[in-house]
């Protein structure tokens, strides 16, 4: 069971004041891990993550005058995204079995081009980055730390043991937590 959530801790998350955030996220951790424990066959680190971002998305979109209590509308959301989490894997998993594990080719396109996007420019406060990167998985961070190093995606795969298309899946999970949408 989760700690009582102080009403002016979530008031004051809501309207983005970064150590709020951080605070809360503190608060809802316990109850993310819960949640997470019964989806076994997903990575730990991977339900970190979408729980940091269902976190996030929550703090958004939740409408306290609907009653229902801030705690309860997360834990739904995060039950959510991670069956979603476990049927997409699964179905990739049946793709590659199929295809007789060949990965298909295709690139992410110009990540640079993205990266220089001027939503990209605005300034984050030191907190607010923090969170967002306690977000991604370690191969998120590795895959988004050496594509902007440089390394072709092709070399990325060969020093993380996958595919080229498991490199571009990692960086579209990493851009979508950093608030791109990929426009697939």
């Amino acid at each position: 069971m989760i700690p009582p959530i102080p009403p002016d801790l979530l008031i004051e998350a809501r309207a983005g004041r970064p150590a709020a955030v951080a605070e809360l996220w503190l608060h809802l951790r316990p109850l993310a891990a819960m949640v997470a424990r019964k989806y076994q066959n997903i990575d730990r680190e991977d339900a970190e993550g979408e729980a940091a971002l269902i976190y996030l998305e929550v703090l958004q979109i939740w409408d306290p005058d609907r009653g229902v209590p801030f705690p309860a509308f997360f834990a739904r959301k995060l039950h959510h995204r991670l069956w979603t989490l476990v049927r997409r894997t699964s179905r990739e998993t049946q793709k590659r079995a199929s295809s007789g594990g060949q990965a298909e080719d295709g690139g992410p396109g110009d990540i640079f081009a993205l990266l220089r996007d001027p939503r990209w420019a605005e300034p984050f406060l030191e907190a607010e980055i923090r969170l967002l990167l306690a977000g991604l998985a370690p191969r998120e961070r590795r895959v988004l730390a050496g594509l902007l190093s440089g390394l072709p995606l092709s070399a990325l795969a060969k020093q993380e043991g996958v595919t080229r298309q498991s490199v571009t899946y990692h960086l579209r999970r990493a851009l979508k937590k950093l608030g791109h949408d990929w426009g697939r």
